[in-house]
């Protein structure tokens, strides 16, 4: 099966779905709730589930009736902060999935633009596709505090803005991922989509999501280019 002719890009989450790394995603999904508390700010148990892939998360709104709107960016980059420190633990640990240099250096043969849209901080994605020299052969690398923080996935406003920096539309856009936040950032922006095994999801969570197209990880990507 080819790529459908109108894909110009191609974009890949990347924990579990470009890169093999360690996460401690229980303290990671607890972050917000974390500094909430430290800053005396009450959250609507109604809206929070603990886990940041699923759902966006009404950090801003819960900001606004603490009145505390004039301290926001504060707390955001507060969140942030502890955000990549629980990111960056084991990062040198992480390496590229089996063939997931050789098909990202085939699409661009290709002349297929080629992104990262990753929900980790700035300095945690540089870092993990930096000790393996391949961040700067990407067209475009989008995390998740190099826009306002309601703008991360899973918020189709993340496949926007990874599209508008590798100069194509999110409709021209292919996009990769492990769990069901990606899914939700692809299928709202109009971007295409391929779910992994790699990582988060099992072949019935992509069914059960009315994902059809799943490939057990980015090598497999290397039949269709």
């Amino acid at each position: 099966m080819a790529l459908d002719p109108h894909i110009k890009a191609v974009g890949f989450d990347m924990d579990g779905t470009f890169m093999n790394t360690r996460v401690d995603y229980p303290r990671l999904h607890n972050v917000v709730a974390e500094v909430m508390e430290e800053e005396g700010i009450p959250i609507g148990k109604h809206d929070w589930k603990g886990d940041e892939r699923l759902m966006k998360v009404p950090v801003y709104q819960w900001i606004y009736d603490a009145g505390r709107w004039d301290d926001s960016e504060y707390i955001i980059q507060k969140i942030n902060r502890k955000s990549t420190e629980i990111e960056k633990q084991y990062y040198l640990e992480a390496s590229p999935f089996p063939l997931a240099v050789e098909t990202m250096d085939a699409l661009k043969k290709q002349d297929y633009k080629v992104g990262i849209l990753t929900r980790g901080g700035r300095d945690y994605a540089e870092s993990v596709l930096g000790i393996w020299n391949i961040y700067g052969r990407f067209d475009a690398v989008v995390c998740r505090d190099d826009y306002p923080y309601g703008d991360a996935k899973p918020s189709p406003m993340a496949m926007r803005h990874l599209a508008e920096e590798m100069g194509v539309e999110p409709r021209e856009v292919l996009y990769l991922g492990d769990n069901l936040g990606d899914w939700h950032t692809a299928r709202d922006s109009g971007a295409s989509f391929i779910g992994v095994l790699s990582g988060g999801c099992t072949l019935k969570d992509w069914e059960d999501a009315g994902v059809t197209d799943v490939i057990g990880g980015i090598g497999a990507l290397l039949d269709r280019i």
